[in-house]
């Protein structure tokens, strides 16, 4: 989920004791008791929890009445597989990690292209209230920001929007929305799995009082959804919209990106698991424990191989889309269902940098006073950290923009709206920049990377093609002059997960439409998440990651970080390895 979709501040959403919050309960059954303790318990057991990467498995195979440790390899060393890590290794058992790249984080990664890191993978924490991630946020001092809603609109023809009246139809938009969500949540049983949320919209404006210009207006604000769900908003499931919602509170910009959170979130699996870099796992090779088939083996792309009592995969859900790694035998069709059902998006994002946000006179921030900032991101005291109250400051430019199908960008030849965040904002400060950043999505994404696909971000050729795609909507900003060096980008960044094998060629799981002609299951992608999570355990097979989380946090970093936290708990209770037996 990226970036955030409109949410209650107040946290007063919709059916508060509904179905995900009965999920979330379930989910979490027991886990307070696997983690009471666990930091003492590393501390006063004798075994040392640190791995030697040898591959060698300890378990016996007698399934769940095993008491001897088991040698655990996790398949990659994202958000769930460290925090999945950390969880196993407090109770000191041996964790061998397996990572495909040279660094930790997954899809959570930093780039310092800019002369200053920024995120390429999620700018946004989902929700303020009991959420982890926010909690660590706090802890290491992670400069956030609720950013408020008002925004700037560019209509079709490239026309600065009037303030009443854009605000007016963004509120009757996001209200639809709201009540699309709730439609969803009633009567998802009976909504028909190709039915779509434009197709909801439709029947809502029929019967609108607004006029055929302003209905027009509403349908194409609704299609900014795309920069939350990652593809366009007419693929979005009416049935599944529902899972849409997030924790409650509002969503957090990350001014200071995710990089001390992950470094929080990592410490354990860095000082207690074995981890190998580089090193990317092609097949798995289940075990059978109730044919006294006990080890798992694991093979790598160098043909090196493993043996391991239990394998955990973290690899995106767009991986296993596309059969990585391969399992032998193959897995059952339940759980290739649920991989087929589970849609993956394609959002991308663009940093467009200036010497001076000039589409802001308000703000102070300079090309030169940000690179003031250390390299190493040592933030400011925590106090300046904001997440109690959003703030919208009238006198600055808004922090969203928007550009409305635009017919003026012939680029866009399928006219996807732009979105932008400035990050110029005082409300991101100390770490507020002059800096736009986009979000595209969808097949707009795709044409974006095609054009610098074979290109190194530090070339000419690749500045100038996202420069030229760009120009026609940050020229549309209050004070841009052609002729000013301030309104002439020093730098431009793009994402590029679409190509990126490691990230499964895409972003994060979304809720698209069934197709037409799959006449497998009623589109229900509830079943399929629980499924995905009920993994192979007597096989040693366990599925987690942000497409395996809590239905209330699927597509996020927060439902990341449980799915690790859940799988470790599963693993622990199969083996009757609680705290108790210590």
């Amino acid at each position: 989920m990226e970036r955030s979709a409109r949410s209650d501040q107040n946290g007063d959403q919709v059916n508060k004791v509904g179905r995900m919050q009965v999920d979330l309960a379930k989910f979490f059954d027991d886990v307070k008791s696997t983690l009471d303790n666990a930091s003492a318990q590393r501390q006063n057991a004798t075994g040392t929890g640190t791995g030697t990467g040898t591959g060698t498995g300890t378990g016996t195979g007698t399934g769940s009445i095993s008491k001897q440790m088991p040698h655990v390899c996790i398949i990659g060393a994202g958000v769930t597989g460290l925090r999945c890590a950390d969880i196993l290794t407090q109770h000191n058992i041996k964790v061998t990690i397996l990572e495909g790249r040279d660094r930790i984080g997954g899809r959570v990664s930093q780039s310092n292209h800019l002369g200053h890191l920024v995120d390429m993978g999620p700018n946004w924490i989902h929700g303020t209230q009991d959420n982890p991630i926010v909690d660590i946020a706090r802890e290491t001092q992670t400069v956030v920001s609720l950013t408020g809603e008002r925004g700037y609109f560019v209509d079709e023809i490239g026309q600065v929007m009037q303030e009443d009246k854009a605000n007016r139809l963004s509120d009757f938009t996001w209200q639809i929305i709201t009540d699309a969500i709730d439609h969803s949540k009633e009567n998802s049983d009976r909504i028909a799995p190709t039915e779509s949320l434009k197709d909801y919209f439709d029947k809502r404006l029929i019967d609108s009082n607004l006029d055929l210009h302003e209905r027009n207006i509403v349908l194409q604000m609704a299609m900014t959804l795309g920069s939350f769900t990652g593809d366009i908003w007419e693929r979005q499931s009416l049935k599944n919209f529902w899972l849409e919602e997030c924790l409650d509170g509002g969503n957090l910009y990350v001014a200071s990106t995710h990089h001390s959170i992950v470094e929080r979130i990592a410490q354990g699996a860095l000082s207690h698991a074995h981890i190998e870099f580089s090193t990317k796992v092609v097949s798995v090779e289940a075990c059978n424990r109730s044919s006294g088939i006990t080890n798992v083996h694991v093979t790598t792309d160098s043909g090196k191989s493993f043996t391991f009592d239990d394998v955990v995969v973290t690899v995106p859900i767009g991986c296993l889309k596309r059969g990585l790694p391969r399992f032998s035998p193959p897995l059952p069709s339940r759980i290739t269902r649920a991989i087929k059902n589970t849609s993956y998006s394609r959002l991308e994002k663009v940093y467009i940098t200036f010497p001076r946000a000039f589409w802001d006179p308000k703000s102070k921030t300079t090309l030169s006073s940000h690179s003031a900032l250390p390299d190493n991101h040592v933030s400011p005291p925590a106090s300046i950290t904001t997440i109690d109250e959003p703030a919208d400051l009238p006198d600055s430019f808004p922090i969203f923009a928007h550009f409305l199908a635009p017919l003026y960008s012939p680029q866009n030849y399928e006219r996807h709206n732009i979105e932008l965040v400035s990050l110029s904002s005082p409300t991101l400060e100390p770490y507020s920049q002059p800096s736009l950043l986009f979000y595209t999505y969808g097949s707009l994404g795709t044409h974006i990377i095609s054009l610098i696909s074979s290109l190194t971000a530090d070339s000419p050729e690749y500045f100038a093609a996202l420069n030229d795609f760009f120009l026609p909507y940050y020229s549309r900003l209050p004070n841009y002059d052609k002729i000013s060096s301030d309104c002439y980008p020093t730098g431009i960044l793009a994402s590029d997960w679409q190509s990126d094998e490691m990230a499964g060629w895409g972003s994060y799981t979304n809720f698209s439409l069934k197709d037409k002609d799959d006449t497998e299951g009623d589109g229900s992608l509830e079943e399929d998440v629980l499924e995905l999570r009920n993994s192979l355990p007597d096989n040693g097979i366990w599925l987690a990651g942000e497409h395996a989380a809590p239905l209330v946090a699927l597509g996020t970093v927060t439902g990341a970080y449980w799915s690790g936290q859940w799988v470790a708990k599963k693993i622990l209770k199969y083996h009757d390895l609680d705290q108790k037996d210590y």
